[in-house]
């Protein structure tokens, strides 16, 4: 009902990704509604729509995954941050990973 977050080293993103997908036998490989990677002129509203399919999945089978393998701009961030707080009032059945890189994560 919370995000996780989880910091890899950057060539050990994907790895993670699927890793976290693997974990049940039943899981398929995700979809790109699922995953979302973010690059340099990703938008907030990009971000957002993947917040909303999250906390929106009415089934709680689907695990969403938003990956960092560069520095988001601190707008972009920030952003998103609001608006996934704002989501999540009154959710408790979501699954959310956020994957970041490490050697970024002093600046995300």
């Amino acid at each position: 009902g919370s995000p996780n977050v989880i910091v890899v080293p950057r060539d050990e993103i994907l790895r993670t990704v699927l890793t976290l997908y693997a974990q049940s036998p039943k899981m398929p490989l995700p979809t790109p509604a699922e995953v979302l990677i973010c690059h340099k002129k990703i938008s907030t509203e990009e971000i957002c729509l993947l917040w909303r399919r999250a906390v929106d999945d009415k089934d709680y089978k689907r695990l969403f995954c938003l990956v960092v393998e560069s520095n988001l701009s601190f707008k972009i961030a920030k952003e998103a941050a609001t608006s996934l707080r704002k989501l999540m009032q009154g959710k408790t059945d979501f699954k959310l990973v956020v994957v970041c890189a490490k050697e970024d994560e002093q600046r995300s």
